[in-house]
């Protein structure tokens, strides 16, 4: 069964097509990389399959409780934020769930926040980002502009693994998408 599946997507600028009936379906453990010229849509295709843009026409399908992260070509990132906190930025809406659930004001449906915090593991999302970290080798205090791999764009490649995604995507060259199983234990 497809992952992400994208059917008859039609996509223009102005009179331009860069999605003309276009079919895509991504299976697990797939590794995708697409190839083209500048301007023929790999990025928006990309942007479409993460979520972050809808096709003119056609209809986007994931597969129940897929987790997919995007990486932008040219991202914003504080190159003053200790690498730590930069990696935890991609996590906010799951800090703000646990948050709110700790923070017992009144009126909160606990049990729905309860729901949520377990989807998303928000009670280890620290040890998430700290586990992220080793495995690249990072120093968590360490200020990303100081890192030699950063480039001058500040490209965030560490937030989508601390989501631990089953599908990722980056816009940096190569353009690709990568799935893993979906116990989500491995990265790609």
């Amino acid at each position: 069964m497809a992952l992400i599946t994208l059917l008859d997507a039609q996509l223009a600028f102005g009179h331009v097509p860069l999605l003309d009936h276009t079919d895509f379906s991504l299976l697990e453990s797939e590794r995708i990389g697409l190839i083209g010229r500048n301007g023929a849509g790999k990025s928006s295709l990309l942007k479409i399959l993460g979520g972050l843009e809808k096709p003119d026409d056609g209809a986007l399908q994931y597969q129940q409780h897929l987790r997919v992260s995007y990486v932008a070509q040219e991202p914003a990132l504080d190159m003053e934020a200790d690498v730590f906190t930069a990696a935890s930025a991609g996590l906010s809406e799951v800090i703000a769930v646990r948050d709110l659930y700790l923070s017992g004001a009144d009126g909160l449906d606990l049990d729905a926040l309860q729901s949520q915090i377990e989807a998303f593991d928000a009670w280890n999302w620290e040890q998430r980002v700290e586990e992220t970290l080793h495995r690249l080798h990072l120093d968590r205090n360490a200020r990303v502009g100081n890192l030699s791999a950063v480039p001058a764009s500040g490209s965030p490649w560490h937030r989508p693994w601390s989501r631990r995604p089953t599908c990722s995507c980056s816009t940096s060259p190569p353009t690709t998408w990568t799935s893993t199983p979906s116990s989500g234990s491995n990265s790609c």
